[in-house]
């Protein structure tokens, strides 16, 4: 473990549950993956997704 892993990690007090995710297969054109990929950097595409179609 790296002080990295420690700087990204997501502190939870308590017995809280962490967020639940369900996998599902979606079709997506392919220039939206790229564009999503292109913005997203070091967090991941899809994470960018989600949070875009969160808000």
């Amino acid at each position: 473990m790296t002080q990295a892993d420690l700087d990204r990690a997501t502190l939870r007090v308590g017995p809280q549950p962490a967020p639940r995710k369900q996998r599902i297969t979606i079709s997506l054109d392919i220039n939206l993956i790229e564009y999503f990929k292109s913005k997203a950097g070091e967090r991941g595409y899809q994470t960018l997704i989600n949070e875009t179609l969160r808000q």
